[in-house]
């Protein structure tokens, strides 16, 4: 076929797609008058010709190519046919477009459309396209030079049915985007380097001075830059205050020192953000707080694609980089709530950066500079700080924060405070008290201001916050001392708590100048120390309504909330969220006539404008009133008017669990019927992708060490994809079992492991398996970098003469010394084999360390040692007591009865009164032994040298004695039933005194294990005729109460459960931490399902009631599916184990029998 035919059919075929559309008009076959372009499209309004009804031009170019047929048959990707669809062919096509075109594309300012024309041997056409707008185009050209090629290899997508009159609208759209934005102001800064901003730039540039002056350059920093140069964007992340956006402002600093032009905005500003990252410049961006500081309103935030384009734009230039920042748990949160987050868009885990783990040094740095910035140095705070190391007790504090640190020093600055230790400590300890002394000074006008701007919880221009400010004067009748109150109360404000900014309209905003103000006055709204009402009753806008129905999770909040809702639902405005949206989700739950004819409204007039954020709402609740009356719009719209791209709309934002219950609620109607038949496979179609995506998240991050296992045992990678696949559509869609049968199933089944593409990063999972192939060896370098993480605070030694030059200190000048000798003691002994030999080095402070220098003196004398529990205790009494100080046999008599007496009570610290009774009998004995320091004083309290010795001597008097463990463990449990500390600190040494006790007479001990485990079996037995999986799992969960609690992001906070003393013997047997074991299984895997079912909202923590638990279908089966029932029942099989053993042999050692196979088996 000669050229010119093969360009007439191509002409032909674009022809006849355009004039299946009436609004589109083709002009075409001009290439002698048009350097470039065969033609136009031109887009009317409707079927008309008329120049008053065009749109908008659209240039287009047009190739034809040809292919022989048998290639294209080996790059096809066929799909099913039926009457609603057509034979798909491959989803993309490459061709190379000439560099000159593309730059007369953007001489034109237009940009143009691309056609291929794919022909084949029989002239059958395929018909490609490439959207060359101004935005693609400068990209394009950027990247060529660099290159400096003459063609680029340009991706083309099929064109879709009835696809292209939405594809020259977006055109059009784009191109009066482009051009509406507008040039960037320009400022000098940093030694005359050029520096670009957008509206809210100036101020973080002043910002960013100001906090370069204390940073110091941390592992983090170093890491990050790292990451910038090599990829191009990163994420960096942690708790409140940690220093996140201090760290990010250093980055860009360092990049606007390289010529680059700085652009910064957050969460409110993504879409100005997306149009001026567009141009051709050198860009450092900072998106600071990108996601929110709310876990509830990252819906609004990841529903927009802008964010994505933001990420490709960055991701793929080599002269643009993009920091974001945001709390971990609302990270953690969008990936885990939010499908579409973690599926769709271009951020992913690979961009993290933690900035939350600080060395001590690193925090002896920033505690330092925060200091000299206040111009703290060489006063007499800073010897106070100095004082007995008192910076040491500040940096190694669990609560440290720079965020914090940065108010305490600013704080110590300004005001005469007597008592900096105490001040320091119980800051680190309670930060909003470091709000709260500033917020009293504020003026009720002040204090109202401030609130409103926080309850908006996003930018806010300052006219909006003036009407609702007024609004509340007029209703509660307050006095304005003059007409600039407001003004001069703005004023106030901004010298701590907000700042203020410029819209691209250069309308003022106001927004908190700290993440941390905003928290401390939500707080102070929970605990009803704001009046709420005042502020919903004066709300002008929604956005003040959405963050109160977001922050306060009461009843009697949430009907005045509907109430001022339904009053004003005509008049309420709008600025940044959807009105009806929220005005939707306000009212749903409180339903009366009035509000159900509103929301009614709502649903219709959103749901054919085909609104995400509505449906999604009212399809993710199957029990909200509105879900049938949803449904049958739904079944109306889709399967009786074949709307198929309703279908693809709605699998778009919905995810795959909700899309497919919906869909099968609709089916029911029309079961077994050929229409469901035959439309199945579109449903297929529609989440084959989702599921694709679904399975490759799990190899790729979430199980990659398990499919890694799997293959090292022989499986095949394909076997594990498809049994993937399986697993996720039943688990996804398990209903639709309900509708068809086992031969349809199975159809289904085999078309999407046909159908199904799912992406393996190979490289990644042979790096993962060859990890798991040297699991051990990789153990044995964990273990060598934990033991060097304990020895941290070698680091105080490298800022201690930084913080002490110049200063007098008031300290004795032994503690420096003493404190070096501590060290050099503790860490040739540091040992992580047991219990036993760690209680002598943890039990020790820097000042006060007999126990630690008595354990070093003891193994210096003995070339050889027992290092059983009960040997090395006896040896080590046998040498202090005799050997060293040789105590007469008086004294030694009284250390056995403080012992027993003690352990008797339960009491490891011994108060004075206990102790008179030995006073004045056995007063010259008492200073004997506090002379050997096998006992010593401290807090006007009486302990032994360490916990292992007290209860090694006690536990040898109670044997000796004859007295009945379990009765003494009874009494303490008793005595602390209403202490929980010390309840829990006796539970912690019992398993201890078990091991001792069994080693010194294991005959006797095992008498009271076989007791033990023999009632649990029993307790267990008794309910039930016949036993399974799930009856001795409930039976336990029933025993024991058990309840976990896990915050936001899914780390475990503890347990509470019911601990019979039988309990304790059965921990003991199988090696398990019964109870906090349970916390150790993944439940962030279903975190979607949770968060609806077991989520307090109250206390903003997941609560695992088991006992609820497992008799809820839904959270049973995610019991079953995390191995929970079976790890109980094999809890149950190795507890009759042991007993099995004890009957064969009385003295068997049945410690731990039961701990490798549950480990290996469930957490391994």
């Amino acid at each position: 076929m000669n050229t010119s035919k093969t360009e007439s059919i191509a002409i032909n075929a674009i022809t006849n797609e355009i004039n299946q559309y009436d609004n589109l008009q083709e002009n075409l076959r001009k290439r002698d008058k048009e350097p470039v372009w065969d033609g136009k499209i031109e887009l009317y309004k409707k079927d008309s010709n008329k120049t008053t009804d065009i749109v908008g031009i659209i240039p287009v170019q047009v190739k034809g190519q040809n292919i022989k047929q048998k290639n294209k048959i080996q790059t096809q990707q066929k799909t099913r046919t039926n009457k609603h669809t057509q034979e798909q062919t491959k989803n993309e096509a490459y061709y190379n477009v000439k560099i000159s075109d593309i730059e007369n594309y953007r001489k034109s300012n237009i940009g143009a459309i691309y056609f291929i024309i794919e022909i084949d041997e029989y002239r059958n056409s395929q018909i490609y396209y490439k959207v060359f707008n101004l935005k693609t185009i400068e990209q394009i050209l950027e990247e060529n030079k660099i290159k400096n090629c003459k063609t680029k290899r340009i991706k083309f997508d099929p064109l879709a049915k009835n696809k292209l009159v939405s594809i020259c609208i977006d055109f059009i759209n784009d191109l009066k985007i482009y051009k509406e934005i507008k040039p960037l102001p320009q400022t000098e800064v940093y030694d005359k380097k050029v520096v670009c901003y957008n509206y809210n730039t100036k101020y973080e540039l002043e910002e960013i001075k100001k906090s370069n002056k204390v940073f110091f350059e941390t592992n983090a920093y170093k890491e990050a830059k790292e990451k910038l140069e090599k990829q191009n964007i990163v994420i960096l992340h942690g708790e409140p205050w940690v220093g996140k956006t201090t760290t990010a402002r250093k980055l860009v600093s360092d990049y606007i020192e390289q010529g680059y032009m700085f652009i910064y905005g957050n969460v409110d500003d993504l879409q100005n953000i997306k149009e001026q990252v567009a141009i051709d410049e050198k860009i450092i961006c900072l998106l600071d707080d990108f996601l929110g500081s709310n876990v509830e309103y990252l819906e609004k935030n990841i529903a927009d694609s802008t964010l994505d384009k933001i990420v490709g734009i960055f991701k793929n230039s080599k002269n643009k980089k993009l920091i974001f920042t945001t709390r971990t748990y609302i990270y953690n949160n969008a990936k885990n709530l939010f499908y579409k987050f973690y599926k769709s868009t271009s951020i992913k885990d690979e961009y993290l950066i933690d900035v939350t783990n600080y060395s001590y040094e690193e925090k002896g740095n920033i505690l330092y500079n925060h200091m000299k910035i206040n111009n703290l140095l060489g006063t007499e705070t800073h010897k106070k700080i100095v004082e007995d190391e008192f910076y040491v007790d500040v940096i190694t504090n669990d609560n440290f924060n720079p965020g914090v640190i940065s108010l305490i020093c600013e704080r110590l600055k300004n005001k005469n405070i007597q008592n900096v230790k105490e001040y320091m400590l119980k800051a680190l300890d309670d930060p909003d008290e470091l709000w709260e002394e500033e917020y009293k000074k504020l003026s009720v006008y002040e204090k109202i201001i401030l609130t409103i701007i926080v309850l908006y919880g996003v930018k806010v221009p300052e006219t909006y916050v003036k009407e609702q400010f007024k609004q509340i004067i007029e209703n509660e009748n307050i006095t304005l001392i003059d007409s600039e109150t407001f003004a001069k109360s703005l004023n106030v404000l901004s010298d701590s708590f907000i700042k203020t900014t410029f819209n691209k309209n250069e309308e003022r905003e106001l927004e908190v100048s700290k993440h941390s103000i905003a928290d401390y006055i939500i707080n102070k709204i929970k605990y009803r120390e704001i009046n709420i009402e005042r502020y919903i009753n004066s709300a002008k806008y929604v956005e003040t309504l959405q963050y109160i129905y977001l922050i306060i999770k009461k009843d009697e909040m949430a009907e005045k909330l509907a109430q001022k809702a339904e009053k004003d639902f005509r008049t309420l405005k709008n600025f940044y969220y959807n009105k009806k949206t929220v005005l939707f989700r306000i009212i749903k739950n409180r339903i009366n006539p009035k509000r159900e004819k509103f929301l009614k409204e709502i649903i219709e007039e959103q749901f054919i404008c085909e609104d995400s954020e509505i449906i999604i709402d009212i399809l993710d609740d199957a029990t909200d009133i509105f879900y049938d009356y949803t449904k049958e719009m739904f079944k109306n719209d889709v399967i009786i008017d074949d709307n198929i791209d309703m279908v693809y709309f709605l699998n778009d934002v919905l995810d795959c669990e909700t899309f497919f219950k919906t869909c099968v609620d609709i089916f029911k109607y029309q079961k077994d019927t050929e229409y469901m038949v035959d439309n199945l496979y579109q449903f297929l179609d529609a989440i084959s992708g989702l599921i694709s995506e679904e399975v490759g998240d799990i190899i790729n991050e979430q199980m990659p060490e398990e499919i890694a296992k799997r293959i090292i045992e022989g499986k095949e990678l394909e076997d594990i994809i498809q049994g993937w696949i399986e697993n996720t559509f039943f688990e996804e869609i398990p209903s639709l079992q309900n509708l068809y049968s086992k031969k349809y199933i199975n159809k289904m089944l085999k078309y999407l492991y046909r159908y199904c593409d799912v992406y393996v990063d190979r490289e990644r999972l042979d790096n993962v398996i060859e990890d798991v192939k040297n699991e051990k060896k990789q153990e044995e370098k964990t273990s060598k970098y934990y033991k060097y993480k304990s020895i941290d605070e070698m680091q105080i030694k490298a800022i201690r003469e930084k913080f002490e030059k110049g200063i007098k200190i008031k300290k004795s000048p032994k503690v420096q010394k003493k404190n070096e000798e501590y060290y050099d003691i503790l860490f040739p002994l540091i040992s992580n084999e047991n219990w036993w030999k760690s209680s002598f080095t943890e039990e020790n402070n820097s000042y006060e360390y007999n126990n630690l220098k008595l354990y070093k003196e003891f193994i210096d004398k003995k070339t050889k040692i027992d290092e059983s529990a009960t040997g090395l205790a006896k040896e080590f009494l046998e040498y202090i007591l005799h050997e060293k100080f040789n105590i007469s046999d008086k004294s030694y008599k009284l250390l056995l009865d403080i012992a027993y007496d003690s352990f008797v009570k339960g009491k490891f610290n011994i108060n004075n009164n206990d102790m008179k009774k030995y006073i004045p009998k056995y007063e010259n004995e008492l200073n004997e032994l506090y002379s050997t320091g096998i006992i010593y004083k401290k807090d006007e309290k009486t302990k032994f040298i360490n916990t292992y010795i007290h209860i090694y001597i006690a536990t040898n008097e109670v044997i000796k004695r004859k007295e009945n463990l379990l009765e003494i463990i009874k009494d303490w449990t008793d005595i602390y039933q209403n202490d929980e500390y010390e309840e829990e600190q006796i539970i912690e040494k019992l398993q201890n005194i078990f091991y001792l006790y069994s080693e010194i007479d294991r005959k006797n001990f095992n008498y009271y294990i076989f007791g033990a485990i023999n009632f649990f079996i029993n307790e267990i037995e008794s309910k039930y005729d016949k036993l399974g999986k799930m009856k001795v799992a409930r039976a336990i969960v029933n025993l024991s109460e058990v309840e976990l609690f896990f915050n936001i992001a899914f780390e475990g906070l503890g347990n509470i459960s019911k601990r019979p003393l039988y309990l304790e013997f059965v921990e003991f047997v199988t090696g398990t931490e019964l109870f906090g074991d349970l916390a150790r299984f993944d439940y962030g895997i279903y975190q979607k399902v949770l968060y609806q079912k077991c989520y307090n909202k109250e206390y903003d923590e997941y609560d695992l009631e088991f006992v609820k638990i497992i008799k809820d279908k839904e959270l049973r089966k995610i019991g079953d599916k995390l191995k929970i029932w079976d790890y109980l029942y094999d809890i149950y099989w190795q507890c009759k184990k042991a007993i099995n053993i004890l009957i064969d042999n009385k003295n068997a050692d049945v410690f731990n029998i039961g701990k490798e196979y549950i480990e290996d088996k469930y957490f391994k």
